[in-house]
């Protein structure tokens, strides 16, 4: 017997219409399911790549500015607390949330 998930569509011969009716529902309902999940999916993917991006871009600024003759710096010191405070507070907020997921899944874990 196949897997109820795996029916795409309905042609399933000697059911009644009722259970026919039913089937072609839930085939419905299953595939609206899949595709929120999906594009749910691709727009966190999306999301992530965006945020990747951004945070090369700032640190390939820092480092071009620390790099570059001083004339061509354009950041000034406050502006590059920022960027240090920014980078830094991101790095120690995702380990802090990665210790805490690995404590959540394994608590016997340390």
């Amino acid at each position: 017997m196949p897997d109820i998930e795996q029916i795409k569509e309905v042609s399933v011969a000697g059911i009644d219409e009722r259970a026919k009716q039913e089937l072609q529902d839930f085939i419905s309902e299953n595939n609206r399911t899949n595709r929120e999940k999906n594009t749910k999916h691709w727009a966190f993917v999306f999301l992530m790549w965006v945020g990747t991006v951004a945070v090369a871009l700032v640190l390939f600024a820092k480092v071009y500015h620390l790099l570059c003759a001083h004339n061509y710096a354009w950041l000034d010191k406050d502006q590059l607390n920022k960027i240090d405070e920014f980078l830094t507070s991101g790095i120690i907020g995702g380990s802090v949330v990665g210790f805490f997921k690995s404590k959540i899944s394994d608590p016997n874990k340390m």
